[in-house]
């Protein structure tokens, strides 16, 4: 990576010298933030939270605009049947992990949704019986 042009002068650039697999993996990797700003927003509608689709509308467009300057580099690489596999495998890489997380994270909020609403019914009066649960009611037990 280098901060400036040849022979000292300045700019407001930054520059990546990526081997294919990097490449895909930034790729990956962008990919995976898009997804999880679009569950956000979407999750931000849900519970209405504005907030969360304002952050995905801050960060989404750089995340894009680096996918984009990355899959252009990529792009002008031609056709290299190993170079462009590189990149692809470094990315299916990224993206099975990507969606690995999603199902994680799917049954973890699925486990605490279901927590609060049991948490909702007994506050309610609803008690264990509503769970499933065998509820004794007194002198049932022969008591």
């Amino acid at each position: 990576m280098s901060a400036g042009p040849p022979g000292g002068g300045r700019t407001d650039r930054i520059r990546l010298a990526l081997q294919p697999e990097e490449a895909g993996t930034l790729l990956g990797t962008c990919a995976w933030v898009l997804g999880a700003l679009e569950i956000l927003k979407d999750r931000g509608h849900a519970v209405e939270r504005e907030d969360l689709h304002e952050l995905h509308d801050e960060l989404a467009p750089a995340v894009n605009r680096l996918a984009a300057q990355v899959g252009g580099a990529r792009g002008a690489l031609g056709a290299d049947e190993e170079i462009q596999g590189a990149i692809e495998a470094a990315f299916a890489r990224v993206r099975a992990a990507f969606e690995s997380w999603i199902e994680v994270t799917a049954a973890d909020t699925m486990a605490a949704a279901l927590e609060q609403r049991l948490e909702e019914i007994d506050a309610q009066g609803g008690g264990p019986a509503r769970r499933g649960e065998a509820a004794t009611e007194p002198g049932a037990d022969g008591g």
